[in-house]
């Protein structure tokens, strides 16, 4: 019931009331069943934005699905129920904005068998000296010596309210080792 919360919605911090409590004491049942309704379709639109910002607010973990998706498309094995030790090893790097864009553990079990990950820091004695041995990258840097963009994960997600639309920016690039 709406009853209970009321009370408080119709006074401030300094207890004045904001409706005038003649007009509180008039009130209709439509009137409350119309502020009730309206009190909900205003949570679900506000709800529905958020999830629709929040979706798109991952873009680690879509590179990562984009690599293995790229990688097994390519014909280069190594994904479930082939046998791991008939493929090279692909070394896939993640740097910490990838990592806290949605590349997880759960997204890495996903990655065939023979993938193995490698991570780093922003602080100087978590920074990866170089990348030589690495095949990929997760990378919010767009140009990195010795790799190739091959792909990108759109991220940080701003919504639109004027046009009804979350709009994105490249946020993660997937980056190949130049052969």
């Amino acid at each position: 019931r709406l009853a209970f919360p009321l009370p408080q919605l119709i006074t401030t911090e300094k207890d004045k009331p904001v409706i005038p409590l003649s007009v509180w004491h008039r009130r209709s049942r439509v009137g409350m069943w119309l502020a009730g309704v309206g009190l909900l379709l205003a949570t679900l639109t506000a709800n529905l934005a958020f999830v629709a910002v929040s979706k798109e607010n991952y873009p680690g973990g879509v590179a990562l699905q984009k690599l293995i998706a790229r990688h097994l498309k390519k014909g280069r094995g190594g994904g479930y129920g082939d046998d791991s030790d008939s493929f090279p090893v692909v070394a896939v790097y993640v740097d910490v904005a990838s990592a806290m864009s949605g590349v997880s553990l759960f997204g890495q079990r996903a990655a065939p068998d023979n993938w193995e990950f490698g991570k780093g820091g922003y602080e100087e004695e978590n920074r990866v000296v170089s990348y030589d041995k690495f095949d990929y990258l997760l990378s919010e840097e767009k140009h990195i010596q010795g790799f190739r963009v091959i792909d990108v994960a759109p991220g940080h997600p701003r919504l639109d309210i004027k046009r009804l639309r979350v709009h994105t920016r490249d946020a993660i690039y997937i980056h190949e080792k130049k052969k």
